[in-house]
């Protein structure tokens, strides 16, 4: 099980700090090309880009890093899974021996 870091630490899947910003410099200069570079045809191309790829690109470039389990972790995993409450043996629908209930 992986723990949810913090945005500015990086991953195998995340970037760093430095590529997060330089990202999302990319996704505002793509926005900046719409606006001013393509003219009448580019404001369409920014209402889509801000209303729809904007907000994905972003919530994925910032999104929290998840770091690999630590000793740590999976003690904590271990510990709640011993103690988690399993199905109840005296329950028929557990027991072995029961037959299987008749089908309609």
């Amino acid at each position: 099980m992986s723990v949810r870091g913090n945005r500015f630490q990086s991953s195998v899947l995340t970037f760093g700090p430095v590529g997060r910003l330089v990202a999302t410099v990319a996704v505002l200069a793509v926005l900046y090309w719409f606006v001013m570079v393509a003219g009448m045809f580019g404001l369409v191309g920014a209402v889509v880009w801000i209303g729809w790829v904007m907000p994905k690109a972003l919530r994925d470039i910032w999104r929290p890093a998840a770091l690999p389990a630590t000793d740590l972790t999976r003690l904590r995993d271990a510990a709640i899974r011993e103690h988690a409450p399993g199905p109840s043996e005296a329950h028929p629908l557990f027991d072995a021996d029961q037959p299987p209930p008749p089908r309609w």
